[in-house]
């Protein structure tokens, strides 16, 4: 019996259709084992701009968004279709439902097992089953598969070995069949790189396994390789182009040596091999290291890997021809991550183990051998035990480690528990901690609130000092301190910032804000200038509309405090262009022009507020409009430029007294003047109807005194005396 089971574990015997769909079972149990936390899973950093706040996934043109290169945060339209499915399938609120993205993330990752074990098989690689089983339970996944954003790698993955799959069948079919699988696996080779480019090692391992099976090199089989090369290449060019220029992946973060980036690749692909070896330190996020040439020390791992190729050479010579190709499939891999070319998370790390998916294959094909190859020499019983023993301890890793994926903040913690060297969680659980304080304060808990301050500021203060040059965590640190009322430190802290960064308009907009804070208005006007005016850098889909009006919003407000009009209206309109849509913007560039007597501009102003305006979806948007229109009317009325603006300022009086009731003795005055502009002769009865209902005692002086200003423009039966 143990012999029977040891043969299933290490080398299955692929004439048993019982023994597969055995191992097919343990497999799924080992995928559920590892992954079960993630029913609690939820939303994390960045899936708000691929999924929970993306566009694309709701919008009409979503679609042609999707297969537009800059429409979508990253150009992998196979990745935001799926997403976009999803959204249909789970309705309006596919928000509230994060499971469903993750199951399909668990999905396609075991499927990946499937395709790998079944590869494995039919090269008759020793330890395929269980080469497979590692691939899938092994805790460097976690981060793909626990993380919805890092879709691209799953999804890429299992197209990527399907495309192989067809591939091997292609090599077997008859003459007839041949073209069919050929077009099948070329078609999942390109779903694939549209899914993720990483998986452009996929065009090289076909030549690396035409090698290994010591094939004859002919025409023919360089004519149908070529065409994967001429999918794989121009596609990772462009992910490189949109990477560095679209998502931000350039300036002094990146700007490495050449020499820098010889000791940085090395040093990172012995760090994943490691890693998977030992799994003691898995993390969301891992410190940055601090690469320079010039350090003797940093360039060991070189060695090391000039080493390890010079051995695999020489088992190349003797007729070992698998190490090396592993090896080669494995850099291959993880090439685009190990410093050659610059990807935007470098900004927080040089590693990570989404970097190294697509690599973990080859390191879990060789792990698969390894084992099967140990086990032949050892009792039976210790074979399968230790296989066992094996798998589950890395089960319950990958498990453990899924827990963290329960929310933002859990992430960040469980992060800075593992690595409490790495800045950009402590500078990222500042904020979330700071949104909790806002939450906090804004319910009224106010213990709770400043419970939640101080400990933001103690890990802003961490991260400034992880890494002093990065300005985030500075703005972080200043935050803290004014809403713990220390305006001072708060402006040394957001001017610490500005010093590293002075293109970024939001510390400009922290300055200035500080500055109105501690009184000095007059000085808040240039920061608050630049918050609102210089462009934002950041990757595109980091960018909220909300920030950029809101910047635009508060300079606008602080010109028109200053008695600065012309310029209030004009900044105004700079928040009307962010957001076409919002009634207030347009009110108030009114209000600013109706100061200054331009009346008829005012009276644009009001007429695109009142546009605006939408009752129905925004119930304060009908108080709104109950405010601008006598606004609208006295605009019209001031400065008429035809007998439309006259028209149509009797309109709007009729409007407003059916609204308010014939007992609003002000409607009653701005229709009386409406009336009169329009030679209707009710006008003076309408006046005198308003001056009576004014007497009331209760009511304003300010009121009677607007009347009495328009009194002489009518006849009433006083003046008629």
């Amino acid at each position: 019996m143990l012999a029977r089971y040891r043969s299933l574990v290490i080398a299955p015997d692929r004439r048993s259709g019982l023994s597969g769909r055995w191992l097919a079972l343990v497999l799924v149990a080992l995928g559920v084992l590892a992954y079960w936390p993630l029913q609690h899973a939820g939303w994390i950093w960045d899936d708000n701009s691929y999924v929970t706040e993306n566009p694309v996934l709701v919008d009409a043109e979503g679609l042609a968004k999707i297969w537009t290169p800059g429409g979508t945060p990253q150009f992998y339209p196979m990745v935001f279709m799926t997403f976009w499915c999803e959204a249909r399938l789970y309705g309006d609120d596919f928000v509230a439902r994060p499971f469903g993205f993750h199951l399909v993330n668990w999905a396609l990752h075991l499927g990946s097992a499937f395709l790998l074990w079944r590869i494995l098989t039919r090269l008759a690689v020793p330890g395929a089953w269980l080469a497979a089983a590692i691939f899938l339970v092994h805790p460097m996944q976690v981060e793909s598969v626990a993380w919805v954003t890092e879709r691209k790698n799953v999804l890429a993955v299992v197209l990527a070995l399907a495309s192989l799959r067809a591939w091997l069948a292609f090599g077997e079919a008859k003459e007839g069949e041949r073209a069919g699988w050929y077009l099948t696996s070329l078609l999942l080779f390109a779903l694939a790189m549209l899914s993720k480019t990483m998986v452009a090692v996929l065009a090289p391992t076909l030549i690396a396994l035409h090698v290994w099976q010591r094939r004859k090199w002919s025409g023919r089989d360089l004519l149908a390789i070529a065409p994967f090369f001429a999918i794989g290449v121009p596609l990772g060019l462009v992910t490189a182009w949109l990477e560095r220029d679209l998502v931000g992946a350039s300036g002094t973060d990146f700007s490495l040596t050449l020499l820098d980036r010889v000791v940085l690749a090395p040093r990172s692909a012995l760090w994943y091999v490691w890693t998977w070896l030992w799994p003691s330190n898995i993390a969301f996020n891992y410190e940055r290291w601090d690469v320079s040439a010039r350090m003797p020390a940093q360039w060991i791992p070189l060695a090391v890997v000039l080493a390890a190729a010079a051995s695999f050479v020489i088992l190349w010579r003797r007729g070992w021809r698998g190490p090396m190709v592993l090896a080669a499939i494995f850099v291959g891999a993880v090439f685009p991550a190990l410093g050659f070319l610059n990807v935007y998370p470098f900004l927080f790390s040089y590693v990570a183990d989404h970097f190294a998916y697509v690599g973990t294959i080859a390191l879990a094909v060789s792990s698969g051998y390894v084992l099967a190859r140990t086990a032949a020499r050892v009792p039976r019983a210790a074979a399968i035990g230790g296989a066992a023993l094996l798998l589950l301890t890395l089960s319950g890793l990958s498990a453990m480690q899924v827990t963290a994926y329960e929310d933002e903040e859990a992430l960040w913690r469980r992060t800075l528990a593992t690595n409490p060297r790495a800045w950009m969680p402590a500078s990222n659980l500042a904020g979330k901690l700071l949104a909790k304080a806002s939450v906090y304060g804004s319910r009224g808990h106010v213990d709770e609130a400043a419970s939640a301050v101080i400990e933001a500021e103690h890990w802003a203060r961490q991260a400034t000092e992880l890494r002093p040059a990065e300005f985030t965590p500075w703005m972080k640190l200043s935050e803290a301190h004014r809403l713990q009322g220390r305006l001072d430190e708060a402006l040394s802290a957001v001017r610490e910032a500005k010093r590293r960064n002075a293109t970024m308009p939001d510390i400009h907009w922290m300055e200035g804000r500080l500055l109105q804070l501690l009184g000095r208005r007059d000085e808040a006007v240039e920061p608050m200038r630049l918050g609102a005016t210089l462009p934002d850098l950041l990757r595109a889909d980091l960018v909220r509309i909300t920030s950029v009006r809101t910047r635009r919003a508060d300079f606008a407000r602080l010109l028109a405090e200053l008695g600065r009009d012309k310029e209030a209206a004009l900044a105004w309109g700079q928040v009307s262009a962010v957001d076409p849509h919002d009634p207030m913007a347009y009110a108030d560039a009114g209000l600013a022009r109706e100061r200054t007597g331009e009346f008829q501009l005012a009276a644009d102003a009001f007429k695109s507020a009142i546009a605006q305006a939408d009752p129905g979806r925004r119930p304060g948007d009908d108080q709104l409009v109950l405010r601008i229109m006598p606004k609208l009317i006295n605009a019209l009325l001031s400065a008429p430029r035809s007998n439309d603006d006259r028209t149509d300022a009797l309109d709007a009086a009729l409007w407003l007294v059916g609204r308010v009731g014939r007992e609003d003795p002000l409607a009653l005055l701005f229709l009386a003047r409406a009336e009169k502009a329009n030679g209707i002769a009710t006008a003076d009865a309408t006046f005198a109807e308003a001056a009576k209902r004014s007497a009331d005692p209760l009511l304003p002086q300010a009121l009677r005194d607007e009347i009495n200003r328009f009194a002489p423009a009518f006849v009433t039966p006083d003046s008629g005396r």
